[in-house]
């Protein structure tokens, strides 16, 4: 039953799928933000002044399961859009598309958006600048499950489901620079961030019926990054990051079977992870500029992410 509960009067379990992983899907989404942003701030200010800022990103993330949690495979790819409304100010919009595949034959594909603002060293003190970001945006999905059923000739039947998604990330970050040579510059950062994310309530086929969900996470991490001139035209970036995500408000689950009402509490409510980061940037001359960037992460269940983003500037 991998957790799930048998629901009283009904013969039948449903695995809490989608609902057990909103948690550590939100807070990927926040983590992904938060990197763009953070290489956005590194990128050469010169090239892209009062000029669109487009990165094109891909990620994997792989879950595994125990005996609450069902596994799962993550897919997703999309577009952040950065614009310089002032030295300051940057507007956002992030489009993205992802796959998730959850063990028990339970698949979600989802388009999301996300609009906003980027408050970039709005407060800077001597090396100590602070920096925040708020976006909201919206989700939609389509799920698509085989349950077991006497229902059918063969026992099986594929259920699906639509359902629409909203959401708000807002955090904030104090960091610190210093170069000890002209070549080498140390960037420690520590942050603070909050998700909020309202999924309304939904049916899936005639049998399952989810009810309306408020969930709020929090997070801090704590980063450090090195950028490295290897010569007048390549640089080289090296980061890692600490980071600790619990869920404040939202951990139970209210749904049907088959109208009889059950509640869950399945999912995993708090999250430990270290990620890391390679990146390069190379200036060919005054016209062209490229990077490559490439992360990866891992918590105490999430088994791996890994996520690269690519960039090239012209100038005609």
């Amino acid at each position: 039953l991998s957790g799930n509960a048998i629901v009283k009067g009904s013969a039948g379990a449903v695995g809490q799928g989608a609902q057990e992983s909103m948690d550590e899907l939100l807070g990927l989404r926040t983590y992904n933000l938060r990197s763009a942003l953070k290489r956005y701030s590194a990128f050469p200010k010169h090239l892209i002044e009062d000029e669109l800022y487009i990165e094109p990103f891909s990620y994997y993330s792989k879950r595994g399961s125990n005996s609450s949690i069902l596994s799962y495979d993550n897919y997703g790819y999309g577009l952040n859009l950065i614009y310089p409304k002032s030295n300051k100010l940057d507007l956002i919009l992030t489009v993205e598309k992802s796959e998730l595949a959850i063990q028990r034959d339970h698949d979600v594909s989802n388009t999301n958006f996300l609009a906003g603002f980027n408050a970039r060293d709005f407060l800077s003190i001597g090396s100590w600048k602070a920096s925040g970001f708020f976006v909201a945006g919206m989700g939609w999905h389509d799920g698509k499950r085989r349950i077991y059923t006497n229902t059918t000739s063969n026992g099986l039947l594929d259920v699906t489901s639509d359902y629409t998604s909203y959401e708000m990330i807002a955090g904030s970050h104090i960091s610190h620079s210093y170069s000890p040579d002209d070549k080498n510059t140390w960037s420690t950062e520590v942050g603070l961030t909050f998700g909020y994310s309202l999924t309304p309530d939904y049916r899936e086929h005639a049998f399952f019926r989810w009810g309306e969900r408020h969930l709020v996470q929090g997070s801090i991490h704590v980063g450090e990054q090195l950028t490295s001139k290897v010569n007048s035209k390549l640089n080289v970036i090296v980061g890692a990051e600490l980071e600790h995500r619990t869920v404040l408000t939202g951990r139970e689950q209210s749904y049907s079977i088959n109208k009889t009402l059950a509640k869950s509490r399945n999912g995993q409510f708090w999250q430990n992870s270290v990620a890391g980061k390679l990146g390069a940037n190379y200036s060919f001359n005054n016209n062209m500029f490229a990077y490559l960037n490439i992360d990866s992460r891992f918590s105490n269940l999430i088994r791996g992410t890994y996520g690269a983003s690519v960039g090239l500037k012209l100038n005609f």
